[in-house]
């Protein structure tokens, strides 16, 4: 039980249960509670981020009972969901542990397995109890018989939820999938295992939104980022859920930008210029700046941020049919030191959205590298004088980069401790 508080006291996981719940269920029967594969995986980590030497030590007998334990689940098909949790989980010791292919291949794994689950196909976060089965009804479907396919038995792999904090739990569980697949990505290099345009999940919020039903009305997904008529709810929002929506949204439309950017190095220079590239720019250019214009300031004293009061999408003229970089959002002032400011950065609708505290700092410095990527799309060997006069040139990107290190060194001065970060704002 101390292992367990110390997990959850000390780890930045992106872990998320209901933890009242989890405790109660550590006392039922043995096939009811967590699978030993997540206790020993959250016994590791606890003992990885204990400053006991006494628990430190024991790393490597967790670590063998964990690979142990995650075989015998997948094998049994026993608590499966138990099984993704703690394969993640262990990806995440991986990262942490510096051991960053064994961290790629663990969550690789996790990543390919969650789809073949559909946890990427979570398009509602309502939940729905199962149809009742009539006794004797040959037309209803019967929990006796299989689902057959070309004669091939098919079984779900994971049992129905149970309730709507079940179906949070599920929700939050794949997107710290992709979180951890995310932050393996950025380290190795290595491509991310989930394709983000078949994701339909919806954002993650926090456990008590599922348990008091507000996360009920918030169908909102990767495609709503792309959609200048969806609703932005950031208002009614907590600041858990707030934070781990935009942190989420940030993940998405940087994946996204880095993979357009891509595409738009192996292109010649009249493709540029296509309607293809143009309405993507456009649209993926939309996409920050409205997301940035949702996302609170940070709360750092004296330190030079994003003001999204500037971030008006850039006008289109016939001889510059794409935005330049410098119209690009990046307009700077120095934050509110209060929440209570008269500077603080107004919303698209035009409310005051108060600062936000320096754990937001993965939001807008990814903003900000979103922009980066962006306009490198539009990057060529061309000469100097023809760089300079380019849209999204290298003086404007440069500029980018070093107004986020500002930001960066901004919340190391004020005293936050890393430590209480989640890990992927180091790596990033």
């Amino acid at each position: 039980m101390h292992l367990i508080k110390v997990f959850f006291d000390t780890s930045r996981t992106g872990y998320t249960v209901h933890k009242p719940r989890f405790f109660k269920s550590l006392n039922l029967p043995p096939k009811y509670r967590p699978h030993p594969c997540l206790l020993n995986v959250m016994f590791l980590i606890a003992c990885h981020h204990s400053q006991d030497p006494l628990l430190t030590g024991h790393q490597e007998v967790f670590l063998v009972r964990s690979r142990k334990h995650l075989q015998t689940s997948l094998k049994n098909r026993d608590r499966l969901l138990h099984f993704l949790s703690a394969s993640t989980l262990l990806s995440y010791y991986f990262l942490k542990s510096g051991r960053f292919l064994e961290a790629s291949y663990q969550i690789s794994s996790a990543a390919r397995f969650a789809i073949t689950c559909n946890l990427h196909k979570m398009s509602s976060p309502v939940w729905k109890p199962p149809p009742t089965v009539k006794k004797g009804d040959p037309f209803s479907p019967s929990s006796s018989s299989p689902n057959l396919s070309g004669g091939v038995e098919l079984t779900p792999l994971l049992p129905p939820p149970i309730d709507g904090v079940d179906v949070g739990e599920r929700i939050n569980l794949f997107w710290m999938i992709v979180l951890v697949d995310h932050s393996a990505s950025l380290i190795t290099g290595l491509p991310t295992s989930i394709d983000f345009d078949n994701i339909q999940t919806v954002w993650p919020r926090a456990i008590e939104d599922y348990e008091s039903g507000a996360a009920n009305e918030d169908k909102a997904s990767v495609g709503s980022l792309f959609d200048k008529r969806a609703e932005d709810h950031a208002a009614g929002l907590s600041e858990t859920t707030l934070l781990r929506q935009t942190q989420t949204k940030a993940i998405v439309l940087l994946e996204r930008v880095v993979k357009f950017s891509n595409w738009g190095k192996g292109i010649d220079a009249e493709q540029l210029r296509s309607p293809v590239f143009t309405t993507t720019f456009r649209s993926l250019y939309d996409a920050i700046t409205r997301h940035l214009a949702a996302t609170p300031p940070l709360n750092i004293v004296t330190s030079p941020t994003i003001t999204t009061q500037h971030l008006s999408p850039a006008p289109d003229t016939p001889k510059t049919p794409l935005p330049r970089a410098d119209s690009a959002g990046l307009a700077f002032a120095r934050a509110p030191s209060t929440a209570h400011s008269d500077s603080a950065a107004s919303s698209t609708a035009g409310t005051a959205v108060p600062p936000a505290p320096p754990r937001f700092i993965l939001v807008h410095v990814y903003g900000i590298v979103s922009y980066i990527h962006l306009y490198d799309a539009l990057c060529r060997d061309q000469e100097a004088e023809t760089i300079e006069m380019a849209p999204g040139s290298y003086q404007d990107r440069l500029e980018m980069a070093r107004r986020a290190l500002r930001d960066i060194r901004a919340l190391k001065a004020s005293g936050t401790d890393f430590k209480k970060h989640l890990m992927m704002q180091g790596v990033s």
